[in-house]
């Protein structure tokens, strides 16, 4: 869970940051409905009613505007009729070959006087994990070998950019 949400924030990010270029009506809805695909549903979209959102969604809904959201939510229906979906991507865990602890002490800025000792866990610089994930579209069972090419070279380019993004520049926790 940890990669997915590490991963999605990514993917939104970029999203939030593309908005500009994204000026054709509905593009923005129909990239917000493809990270739907691929994460699963966002959180605070239970209900159905765009009015009732809340966290990812409300502000998605905000960044993209009132016909944004009516089109993702359109959009959303078509996909679900429960209004879920797990996604396309499946994640795996990650474990680095060497751990270090690293204590934080906060101190009293009238006394400089450390209270509690806190240790930290952190992956030093140098070591290494694997990184699984599975690309899963359950979605595209009963559709077309053609349908489902086409899918997976519109998913790919969102995925390693993000994964590259995230690796290569943001970093993750």
């Amino acid at each position: 869970s940890s990669w997915k949400g590490n991963l999605r924030w990514m993917a939104v990010h970029q999203l939030v940051e593309d908005r500009p270029s994204l000026s054709v009506p509905g593009a923005f809805a129909a990239r917000r409905l493809r990270l739907t695909q691929l994460f699963g549903s966002e959180k605070g979209t239970e209900g159905g009613n765009v009015d009732a959102h809340t966290g990812l969604a409300r502000y998605l809904d905000h960044i993209g505007g009132p016909d944004e959201a009516r089109r993702y939510q359109e959009g959303l229906k078509f996909l679900t009729d429960t209004g879920f979906l797990a996604g396309r991507l499946q994640f795996y865990s990650s474990f680095f070959d060497d751990m270090d602890i690293e204590v934080i002490n906060p101190q009293q800025r009238r006394t400089a006087a450390g209270t509690t000792p806190i240790q930290i866990e952190c992956v030093p610089i140098g070591a290494h994990a694997l990184f699984s994930l599975l690309y899963a579209p359950l979605d595209l069972a009963s559709a077309s070998d053609a349908e489902r090419r086409a899918a997976l070279l519109a998913d790919m380019p969102l995925i390693a950019h993000a994964i590259a993004d995230l690796f290569c520049t943001y970093g993750f926790s």
